[in-house]
C-alpha cells in the first residue's frame, strides 16, 4: 500500500468522523430542545396535580411525559458518546495523516483507526436500528 493511498484513505476516515460528529451534534441539539419542551409540559402537569386536580388523563399525560423524557435522554446519552468518539477519532486521524512520517507506523495506525472506525459505524448503526424499532413499536396502531 502506497503512502498516497494511505493518506487518501485516512482523509476519507477523517471525513467520515467529521460528518458523524456534525450529524450527532445536530441531533443532540434537536433532542435536547424536545426534552426541554417536554420538561416544561411536565412541570405544568405536576403543578396541576399539586393544586389538587385529579384526573386519570392528567396522570397519564404526566407519566407519558416522564417516559418520553427518559427515552430521549437515553438516546441523547448515546449521541453524546458518538460526538466525543467521532471528534477524538477525527483528531487522531488528522494527526496520523499530517504529522506521522514513518510509513510503517502510519500503515499500522491506519489499520487500527480503520478497525475502530468500523466499530464506531456498527455502534451508530445499532443505535439507529434500536431507534427505528422503538419508533415502530410506539407508533403501532
Amino acid at each position: 500500500m502506497t503512502i498516497d493511498l494511505i493518506n487518501n484513505l485516512l482523509s476519507d476516515i477523517a471525513n467520515f468522523h467529521f460528518v458523524i460528529f456534525g450529524i450527532a451534534l445536530s441531533l443532540f441539539t434537536v433532542l435536547f430542545s424536545f426534552i426541554l419542551n417536554k420538561r416544561e409540559e411536565l412541570r405544568g402537569y405536576s403543578e396541576r396535580i399539586k393544586l389538587g386536580e385529579e384526573s386519570i388523563s392528567l396522570f397519564q399525560k404526566n407519566q407519558a411525559a416522564k417516559n418520553f423524557i427518559k427515552k430521549l435522554k437515553r438516546v441523547n446519552f448515546h449521541i453524546i458518546i458518538i460526538i466525543f468518539i467521532s471528534l477524538i477519532m477525527y483528531v487522531l486521524v488528522w494527526i496520523v495523516k499530517n504529522f506521522l512520517i514513518n510509513n510503517f507506523n502510519k500503515l499500522y495506525l491506519f489499520y487500527i483507526l480503520s478497525a475502530l472506525s468500523i466499530l464506531i459505524f456498527i455502534y451508530v448503526f445499532s443505535i439507529i436500528i434500536k431507534v427505528i424499532l422503538d419508533y415502530n413499536r410506539l407508533t403501532k396502531i
